[in-house]
Formats: C-alpha cells, sequence, structure tokens
C-alpha cells in the first residue's frame, strides 16, 4: 500500500461531461479553483460543448482553470467514440496516478469510473447535479441508465448529492441501503459579483430596449426539453392578457431556440419574448428583471435561484428535484405547481405579489444567503470525504 509522504500533495483528477453554460460547469471550475489550498494537486478532463449550448471554456481560463480537452466526452451515445474517449481518459489516469478519481455528469461519470476501477485508482466519487432518471431520457433509456448507475455505484466510494432529498431519493432508485454511502454537499458558488451590484441598475434592461415601468419576468438556463420553456411561454401568453406592460426575457441557448420562437409568434406574443443568448455577466440579468422563474420538469440544485436571490430578484419555481430544499414558499421564494393549470394560477398569483409588495431581498439577508452557499464550505466538506476514504485505503493524509 502506498505510504504518502509529509506535505506530499493529493493527486484528484477531476472529469466533467462538457464545459457548457451550466451550474455543473461552474462547480466544477470552482471545485478545481479551491482544492490546491487544501492540499491537492488537480488535473481536470471535460467534453467540448456543442455551440448551440454556448461554452464556458474561456471563461475557465479567466478563472486560472485550463481543463484538458477528451474527445467525444459529450452526452450522446456513439460506441467507437466511447470507446476512443474511454482510451484518452485511461492514458491521462495512468500518466497522473491520481489519489482520487472524481466524476460529475452521465457520461463522464460512467467512463471515468469504470476507467479509475480498471486503472485501480484508490478513491473513486461521483456528483449527481440533478436527478438525471427523469425528465431527461425515455422510459426505456431511463431504466438502462438506471440498471448501468446500480452498477456503477458498487465501485463508487461515495455518490455525492447536492441536497439530503435528493440522496434519498437516489438511494430508493438505485436500491442503496448503506446510507454511509450517499453524502450531501451543499453547492458553493462565487456569489461576489451577485452581492456587488445593486438591485434595478437598470442599465441591461435599458441595453435590450426594456423600459424601467415593464414588468419583466425572466428565465436563464439552456433551451432544452428538461426546461420546459414552452410551459412558460403559454402561461406567459395567458398573463398579458391580464397584464399588457409585462416581458419575458429568455436567457441562454440551446437546441430547442428556434421552435420556441416560432411557438412566441404562433401565441402573438413574439413582440413581447426576448431571446438573449448566452450572457457571462448573468448578474447583470438578475439585477434588472422583477422574478426568476423556472418551469422545469426535473432539477437538481438549481444555480440560478441561488444567485438570483443573492442578486436580491425574487424567484418562482416549479416542484421539482431539490428546488423544495432552496425555496421556503413564500418566505425567500414561491414554489409552484408543476401540472400546466397550476403553474399558470400560481404564477399569475406570484406576479400579483411581486407587483403589490414591490418584493426585492435586503442586503442583509443577500449576505447571510451567500455565506450559506461559500466554495470555502463546499471545499471543505469535500476534503474531509476525500480524506477520511484515502484513510480507510491505509494513506497518510
Amino acid at each position: 500500500m502506498e505510504k504518502m509522504k509529509n506535505h506530499q500533495k493529493i493527486r484528484l483528477l477531476r472529469l466533467l461531461g462538457r464545459m457548457n453554460v451550466c451550474g455543473p460547469s461552474r462547480h466544477v471550475v470552482n471545485l478545481v479553483r479551491a482544492m490546491p489550498g487544501l492540499g491537492y494537486e488537480t488535473r481536470l478532463l471535460t467534453g467540448a460543448p456543442a455551440t448551440s449550448e454556448g461554452s464556458m471554456l474561456a471563461w475557465a481560463q479567466g478563472q486560472g482553470v485550463n481543463p484538458r480537452i477528451v474527445h467525444h466526452l459529450d452526452r450522446p451515445v456513439m460506441p467507437l467514440a466511447d470507446l476512443a474517449a474511454f482510451q484518452q481518459i485511461v492514458r491521462e489516469i495512468r500518466e497522473f496516478r491520481p489519489h482520487v478519481v472524481h466524476t460529475h455528469t452521465t457520461k463522464a461519470g460512467c467512463l471515468g469510473r469504470l476507467a479509475a476501477v480498471i486503472c485501480g485508482v484508490p478513491a473513486i466519487f461521483h456528483t449527481y447535479h440533478g436527478f438525471i432518471f427523469t425528465g431527461y431520457f425515455s422510459r426505456p433509456v431511463s431504466q438502462i441508465v438506471v440498471a448501468i448507475e446500480r452498477f456503477l455505484a458498487k465501485f463508487t466510494d461515495r455518490l455525492i448529492t447536492l441536497t439530503p432529498g435528493l440522496g434519498a431519493e437516489l438511494a430508493s432508485r438505485l436500491k442503496i441501503s448503506n446510507n454511509q454511502k450517499i453524502e450531501a454537499v451543499t453547492l458553493g458558488l462565487d456569489l461576489a459579483k451577485n452581492l456587488a451590484l445593486p438591485r434595478k441598475s437598470m442599465g441591461w434592461r435599458r441595453s435590450i430596449g426594456l423600459r424601467d415601468n415593464h414588468f419583466v419576468i425572466g428565465i436563464v438556463g439552456r433551451i432544452v426539453p428538461v426546461k420546459n420553456h414552452a410551459l412558460l411561454l403559454k402561461t406567459f401568453a395567458r398573463l398579458t392578457k391580464l397584464q399588457p406592460d409585462m416581458q419575458l426575457v429568455i436567457a441562454g441557448g440551446g437546441e430547442l431556440e428556434p421552435e420556441l420562437r416560432l411557438m412566441a409568434s404562433n401565441l402573438e406574443i413574439a413582440d413581447r419574448v426576448h431571446f438573449c443568448g448566452v450572457n457571462f455577466n448573468i448578474e447583470e440579468v438578475y439585477s434588472d428583471i422583477d422574478l426568476l422563474v423556472l418551469s422545469s420538469r426535473n432539477e437538481g440544485t438549481p444555480v440560478v435561484l441561488i444567485e438570483a436571490i443573492a442578486s436580491g430578484c425574487p424567484v418562482a419555481s416549479t416542484n421539482v428535484g431539490g428546488v423544495a430544499e432552496i425555496l421556503e414558499n413564500g418566505q425567500n421564494g414561491f414554489i409552484l405547481p408543476n401540472d400546466p393549470e397550476g403553474f399558470a394560477l400560481g404564477l399569475e398569483n406570484v406576479v400579483k405579489t411581486c407587483r403589490s409588495q414591490n418584493r426585492s431581498y435586503s442586503d442583509s439577508f443577500r449576505i447571510s444567503w451567500a455565506e450559506r452557499y461559500s466554495i470555502e464550505a463546499m471545499a471543505g466538506r469535500l476534503d474531509a470525504i476525500y480524506r477520511k476514504t484515502l484513510r480507510l485505503r491505509g494513506f497518510n493524509v
């Protein structure tokens, strides 16, 4: 058994499916930045995102993080390409000789964990950023994914979730009775820019042609089926008949944008719906909208809700995934029913409440909220989990 020398860094290999514009990309970059200060040498492997999704590779490099690109590590399953990606991961593991492999997202989790087992990596971890078994795949494919995840769980030291509730749901679906197998680690974010920008500075709003007196609903995220933008568009069309000064901002990119543009036109609201693309200064969007809404079919711990609240922006979301573990309904946000009629009636009431009370969050609440989701707390928790596992393997850490 290898004995680590005093002051030797723990080598940590982290894998992410693709660095598109999304919460997991921010999460992983934050961890790569934080772990060296805790005694780690980190290498990050990631796939290249699709053009329509937007890329965070340049942003990561600006944060001092330089990932190594593994071709074909993105989502589509293509056996020959997947084999090539697997072989590259094996080469990286054999060259870097990590003490810890930690994977993120589904495909990276499958290929990365299998490679780590074959190469004899001492400690293996995987993070579930969302509950992947519903909302992403068809029923037959979801059943296959569950079977694969059950198999991989046998070789994974710890399965990491972002909330205890998602951990309980994961244990049920994977039939895991050992509570020590699953760990909840609260998400950590750099929210300094969100705190620094004053509420309703209006610069971004005016830059896209919106007036100060418009009531602006925003949705921030990839334009993909699981986010269910169509539900929000249909509801928004209904609400504009009651409140004609409302506007909708869609920030993000993705495969469904052309379809949603056509839907907005057919619903006769195209002049009220603003497709803004990917915005890397997303705190400007949160600052200037009146309400952030998520209409998702599934979520893990939605980064956009945490960021918006830190920016002082009221939020509302469908009751999916870990949303109810972030939001206390009516206190720090609003939880909406998942069915179309309930969602529409709920959002109508939320809009009325926000307008009548001029809803926003106080500066003191924003600061305490940001402290709850600090990067330091997240990294420290993972450090403790890694070291505990390595000590069980006989390492002197």
